[in-house]
């Protein structure tokens, strides 16, 4: 029986053990890890909700340069997110529907999360 669990970054996701969040999470963050490797300067987006310390985690990827846009829907997870922005400028929160990337982000994007 599949039961609700806590992916580790404040997001719940359907998973049918423990392992399978491990192997979630390790898949993310080597898709990252492979993304930024040859491009730690530029600016990434993340659409995955994924809270504080994925924020973070991507961010400790990217030079002092590099740039990292998140759009959040949930109330919370904005005021999470522009915790983060207070402390690390590199961080640029947008509290609107992922519908409005276009309208959004007009500058070039080296990858989506």
């Amino acid at each position: 029986a599949r039961s609700l669990a806590d992916r580790g970054a404040g997001v719940p996701c359907l998973v049918n053990d423990k392992a399978s969040v491990f192997q979630a999470s390790a898949a993310f963050h080597e898709a990252v890890q492979r993304l930024v490797a040859s491009a730690r300067d530029r600016l990434y987006i993340d659409c995955t909700c994924s809270g504080r310390a994925r924020t973070e985690w991507i961010l400790s990827q990217l030079s002092e340069q590099g740039r990292l846009k998140v759009f959040v829907v949930d109330d919370l997870d904005a005021e999470v997110a522009r915790d983060i922005a207070v402390i690390d400028p590199r961080l640029e929160v947008i509290a609107r529907p992922l519908g409005d990337f276009a309208q959004t982000v007009r500058e070039p994007v080296h990858g989506v999360f």
